[in-house]
């Protein structure tokens, strides 16, 4: 009898309520229709208006800017809400087997190349070792030009010539990738969580090259990730709003995934201000400034990034795309591979 009274509950009403509701908002509908007729009438004149407004290329950027203006107002509304610190729960057990196999690496017998040759056994069609960096005074091979960023730089060896300008030649000093008759070892630290509650920045900072990712942060989290930086490697819109790298030493390498990120590029070096144009076409916002002597300025070979995409992913032939690319993770991997090499 139970079972039976929930079935009747649950009934649908007789269809006399239902009636008059249709026919309410039948009248509410008829109600508003001369100023949805209007709005609609006011919204083709604005766009005929418009269309006569943006006749000109000029004035079509203008509008351009000014609609990526409206746009990046909204984003950043949308984004007022400050980020709650993820609770992580880390095992004894897990921790404790973390910090074995680190100490396993850092005190066992250090093999030059070995990372390399183990990836590479998986992918035979990887070409032979690169060097990660362009260089000042170095003669850019033709085929550096083939493809747009960030597989290339094609139509834009006028501003790739004048950036390397301001870069170092390959024997302006002792870098972290040039440490004669040593075998290094190197860890690279991206800034996904995974570290924390780990308690491995004493075990990191004993590794000789350690790379950082993107913004991987520093600081409150030093007891996870430690202190030390000899390499952050990033593009303009994952690097850090505010340096926190305080290594004497640390190399910034450039990642370009489109055309603005040279520009971005140069202004850090130079100190200056990004042009006002160019900042539209990041997605979110970049850095004003990276506190580093220009000599410690680094650009990213991008057949490092060929390298990844076609021997390693399979990608096809690349397409351009007005905001670039995004797999610098991938990137980063060939990249260490690159620098094991050179540091034999």
């Amino acid at each position: 009898m139970r079972q039976t009274s929930v079935i009747r509950d649950m009934q649908m009403p007789d269809s006399g309520p239902l009636s008059l509701d249709i026919i309410g908002v039948i009248l509410l509908l008829l109600y508003f229709l001369p100023a949805v007729c209007w709005l609609v009438s006011l919204c083709g004149r604005f766009i005929v208006m418009l269309n006569l407004f943006c006749s000109s290329f000029i004035c079509r950027r203008v509008f351009v800017a000014l609609v990526l203006s409206l746009g990046m107002i909204f984003l950043s509304l949308l984004q007022t809400k400050p980020e709650q610190p993820i609770e992580k729960h880390v095992s004894p057990a897990h921790k404790q087997l973390v910090h074995k196999y680190v100490h396993s690496v850092l005190e066992g017998q250090c093999r030059p190349r070995d990372s390399r040759e183990k990836l590479l056994a998986h992918f035979l069609s990887s070409s032979e070792a690169i060097h990660p960096f362009l260089w000042n005074d170095e003669q850019l091979p033709d085929d550096l030009f083939l493809h747009p960023p960030p597989f290339g730089f094609k139509g834009l060896k006028v501003k790739v010539q004048e950036l390397l300008k301001l870069l170092p030649a390959p024997d302006s000093g002792p870098l972290p990738e040039k440490v004669s008759g040593k075998c290094q070892r190197c860890v690279v630290i991206g800034n996904g969580g995974i570290l924390k509650g780990l308690e491995l920045g004493q075990l990191i900072d004993r590794f000789d090259t350690i790379i950082r990712l993107n913004s991987g942060p520093l600081g409150e989290f030093s007891t996870d990730v430690g202190n030390r930086t000899s390499i952050r490697m990033s593009y303009p819109e994952g690097t850090p709003l505010h340096w926190a790298d305080t290594d004497p030493h640390v190399v910034f390498v450039a990642v370009v995934y489109k055309t603005v990120d040279l520009s971005w590029i140069s202004a850090m070096i130079k100190k200056l201000r990004v042009p006002l144009w160019d900042g539209f076409f990041f997605w979110q916002r970049v850095p004003k400034k990276i506190p580093i002597d220009p000599s410690r300025f680094r650009l990213l070979n991008p057949h490092v990034i060929r390298e990844t995409a076609f021997s390693f992913l399979k990608y096809p032939q690349p397409r351009q795309h007005l905001w670039g690319w995004d797999q610098v993770g991938f990137n980063l991997i060939v990249f260490t591979l690159q620098i094991s090499e050179t540091n034999h």
